[in-house]
């Protein structure tokens, strides 16, 4: 739904649409676009595929605690520099709230990592779990 509401906006976006019309699919999405300012409409599908992401990394990387970590600790890195380019949220304490929030996890899932290399594999896959539990 995620997606099929984003793909509709430039459609919407045409002199001949009807604006009952637009009104409706903007108060059935309203979840999706109201976060966000009106120029970063997109940013939804961002924030879904890093969801993505967080929950596709520990299924492909089952074996490998550690990698797992560092893999989450990269997206969101990424995730973070986007974000702080971009400042998708509508107001700047929200962007920075989101920020510190991203790089707390980056801080607390790096200090897990240090751990991790020192315990077993299982013991580090429940920690793993823990950190994404809390996370997400």
């Amino acid at each position: 739904a995620n997606l099929w509401a984003i793909l509709q906006i430039p459609r919407l976006r045409w002199p001949d649409v009807d604006v009952v019309k637009v009104l409706r699919v903007f108060d059935s999405f309203r979840c999706f676009f109201f976060r966000y300012r009106p120029a970063a409409y997109y940013w939804s599908l961002v924030h879904t595929c890093r969801a993505v992401l967080v929950a596709i990394i520990p299924a492909v990387l089952p074996d490998k605690p550690a990698t797992q970590i560092l893999a989450l600790i990269w997206v969101c890195v990424i995730s973070l520099l986007l974000q702080s380019a971009h400042t998708p949220l509508r107001t700047r304490p929200l962007n920075i709230l989101e920020a510190g929030f991203l790089s707390g996890f980056i801080l607390v899932t790096a200090h897990i990592l240090r751990d991790v290399k020192t315990v077993s594999a299982t013991d580090g896959e429940k920690l793993l779990l823990t950190v994404v539990a809390f996370t997400t």
